[in-house]
């Protein structure tokens, strides 16, 4: 798939952390990854990538970008980094179709493996320039009293530089996007806050389609909820998931 010139196809940015592994993982090594989409003369494409990480020299065994799954999910279509893991991590790759539309879909990430954590220790959804990754893992229960995990939602966050160094605030339009585990079937979901009473209050309404999710666009003006947001997923059956937003940057 060679060729000379090339086209911008996207620039894509992915934090990494512990909590966006699938299994339960203990760890409080962090990353940042940088990847740059371009179309070949051919039709082709290919990926470069900057990811930069708080591990020790040699503590990594593997890094890849996996094609094809968002937060909560995992996906086995591999650009692999090599062997020369110590941080920054840098190189490029000529792909297929499949790979660039998942990155141009919010559908891939960058995880670290090491001896510890085979399956992977750190791990973070590449996400479209101006937008910030954030994700809630449903469960059948509290995951400390024996929850299942059994979906997961994830939310591509608008974000405008803040100015004078306030950082970024969340504003413009948004996109959530969803998957249920085989068995599970929801009428109903929204992402909520908690409220002074102990109630939960609609922040944005999830679309739900033959019992699972469609991607819904949604505007934010960055506004502070009395409380932390969480997803909340009635289902067919009479009952219900929920899971804790989480932020990554």
């Amino acid at each position: 798939m060679g060729g000379s010139a090339e086209t911008d196809a996207g620039y894509f940015i992915a934090y990494l952390s512990a909590s966006q592994e699938t299994a339960m993982v203990l760890s409080t090594q962090r990353g940042m990854a940088e990847v740059w989409l371009s179309r070949l003369a051919d039709g082709g494409f290919r990926e470069r990538w900057l990811v930069t990480h708080t591990f020790d020299a040699g503590v990594p065994t593997a890094s890849h970008i996996h094609h094809g799954a968002i937060l909560g999910a995992n996906a086995a279509n591999l650009t692999d980094f090599g062997t020369s893991l110590a941080s920054p991590i840098q190189g490029s790759a000529d792909v297929d179709a499949s790979k660039a539309t998942a990155l141009q879909n919010e559908s891939a990430y960058v995880n670290v493996h090491t001896a510890a954590y085979t399956p992977g220790e750190i791990r973070g959804q590449l996400m479209q320039a101006g937008f910030g990754a954030a994700w809630a893992k449903l469960y059948t229960d509290d995951p400390t009293d024996g929850g299942v995990l059994a979906g997961s939602v994830q939310l591509s966050l608008p974000l405008v530089d803040g100015g004078a160094g306030m950082g970024f605030t969340v504003f413009g339009t948004g996109r959530i996007r969803g998957r249920l585990a085989a068995g599970f079937a929801a009428t109903s979901a929204r992402v909520a806050y908690g409220d002074e009473d102990g109630g939960l209050v609609t922040m944005h309404d999830i679309t739900v389609a033959d019992g699972g999710f469609v991607t819904t666009t949604f505007f934010t003006d960055g506004g502070n909820p009395p409380g932390p947001p969480v997803v909340e997923v009635m289902l067919t059956d009479g009952g219900a998931l929920y899971g804790n937003v989480e932020v990554a940057f």
